[in-house]
């Protein structure tokens, strides 16, 4: 008679077994969910952006505009603001973001707020900042990702994009245009720029990674 011998786990095995996949878990889970935060992030972003956009070409069309500065985005940002789905609405007395201490991805402190025209905080709780550039003739938007709440680091939470005036064809840009700076920076300077809380060269590495959350290693 052919005896069977059986195998298996003693009590001791187990527990170790189930103690070294419990600290991988401890280990590894933070990480993942960090991941998954990030990417819900940066999709609220695009869908802010996205939702900045129809606003912004609804207030052509309904102004006929022929540039910007026709335009409420100029003449009157708190009405421009009103115009979308935001529950706080400031002006320039009193910017949503002057009071937050932000941070730039190396740890340096940077202030953010100054010369704002209007501010406001959206329903699904970002926060936007308008900006007027007389100078280069276009509007700054920083757009929070939390509103006031932490991390408040640019690059992670905190981005800004430029809406332009005027259409320059020589450059192809048009009025409404919304998105990244343009330059002839490489990708190595803008890092180091968005490292040391160049809110534009963030959003423009972010934007030409297609909105990858791991944009600073693309």
């Amino acid at each position: 008679m052919i005896k069977i011998k059986k195998n298996g786990f003693t009590l001791s095995e187990m527990l170790i077994t189930l103690s070294v996949v419990g600290l991988l878990g401890v280990l590894v889970l933070p990480g993942l969910i960090k991941d998954t935060t990030s990417k819900a992030s940066i999709t609220l972003l695009q869908s802010t952006v996205s939702s900045i956009n129809d606003a912004v070409q609804n207030e052509i069309m309904k102004t006929r505009a022929t540039t910007i500065q026709d335009t409420n985005i100029y003449k009157s940002p708190k009405k421009f603001l009103e115009s979308m789905d935001a529950v706080n609405i400031e002006d320039n007395t009193k910017s949503l973001f002057y009071n937050n201490e932000y941070k730039s991805l190396n740890g340096t402190k940077k202030a953010i707020g100054s010369n704002v025209t209007a501010s406001a905080i959206l329903k699904n709780g970002v926060g936007i900042n308008l900006v007027t550039e007389e100078d280069n003739k276009r509007t700054l938007i920083n757009i929070d990702i939390n509103g006031i709440k932490e991390p408040n680091i640019i690059g992670v939470d905190l981005f800004s994009l430029i809406l332009w005036w005027e259409n320059d064809f020589d450059n192809n840009q048009h009025m409404g245009d919304l998105g990244a700076k343009r330059d002839n920076s490489s990708f190595e300077t803008l890092k180091t720029e968005c490292n040391k809380g160049d809110d534009l060269a963030c959003y423009y590495l972010l934007e030409a990674s297609g909105f990858n959350h791991n944009y600073m290693k693309k």
